[in-house]
């Protein structure tokens, strides 16, 4: 497997599943990084602003997984 750092061979995409705050802040950083990016979150619109800055985005969790190697996960439970 390729190293995932910024700027080196690396073997596919960081996924971010959650494109609220805390998993845009991740993805945003990560882009920043140089890291290609891909996202998912139940609510579409939450990934229009990460899409906007390069990212990818992807139809469905199952998508995701099968596009990226290594994969954040940013939920919310509200309890």
């Amino acid at each position: 497997m390729g190293s995932m750092t910024a700027g080196g061979p690396a073997s596919g995409p960081v996924g971010v599943v959650g494109a609220g705050l805390m998993g845009s802040a991740v993805a945003s950083r990560l882009l920043e990084a140089g890291y290609a990016v891909s996202a998912y979150d139940i609510d579409p619109a939450r990934c229009e602003a990460l899409r906007a800055r390069g990212a990818g985005v992807a139809a469905s969790i199952a998508a995701l997984a099968r596009e990226c190697p290594v994969i954040v996960l940013a939920g919310f439970n509200p309890d």
